[in-house]
C-alpha cells in the first residue's frame, strides 16, 4: 500500500486482526513513536558498557527493567481497567513475553557486552535472521515464501 505524503507520518495507535487481513487505524501525530524505541536502544548500548564495568549484567538488566517499569506506571490506570477484559491465556502470554524472552535477552546482551567491544557484539545481531529461519524451519517446519 503506497502511503501519500502526509500519511507517512501517521503512527498506527489501533490493529484488529481479521481472519484475512489487518485493519490499521492511523492518528496524526507530529512525532512517530513508531522509529523511537530503536533510537533509544541505539544510544542505551554503548551508554552500558561503562556500567558492566562496575555491575554485572543482571543488575544492569534489573536496572533497566525497572527504569522502564517506572516511566510506563503512567499507564497504570488502563492496565487496571483492561486487564479484567484481557483473556487469563493472553495475560500469561504477555508475561511470559516479558520475562523470558525479553529479560533473557538483555541479560544475555548485557553479558556479551561486559566482554566484548560493543561495536563487535552488534555486528553479531546480523545473525538472528538466519538463525531464526533455521530454527523455524527445523521447529516448525516453516518456510518464508
Amino acid at each position: 500500500m503506497e502511503m501519500s505524503q502526509p500519511d507517512r507520518f501517521k503512527t498506527p495507535i489501533f490493529s484488529r486482526h481479521t481472519r484475512t487481513s489487518y485493519q490499521i487505524t492511523f492518528h496524526q501525530s507530529p512525532f512517530p513513536l513508531s522509529p523511537a524505541p530503536a533510537r533509544f536502544d541505539e544510544f542505551f548500548s554503548p551508554a552500558q558498557k561503562p556500567y558492566l564495568a562496575r555491575y554485572s549484567a543482571l543488575q544492569c538488566t534489573s536496572y533497566a527493567v525497572w527504569t522502564g517499569t517506572l516511566v510506563l506506571l503512567s499507564f497504570a490506570p488502563d492496565l487496571v481497567r483492561e486487564l479484567p477484559k484481557a483473556s487469563p491465556s493472553a495475560t500469561m502470554a504477555a508475561g511470559y513475553l516479558g520475562i523470558f524472552p525479553a529479560a533473557l535477552g538483555y541479560v544475555t546482551w548485557a553479558y556479551t557486552l561486559a566482554r566484548i567491544p560493543a561495536a563487535r557484539a552488534a555486528s553479531f545481531l546480523y545473525l538472528v535472521p538466519p538463525v531464526t529461519l533455521g530454527i523455524a524451519w527445523v521447529w516448525l517446519g516453516q518456510w518464508p515464501g
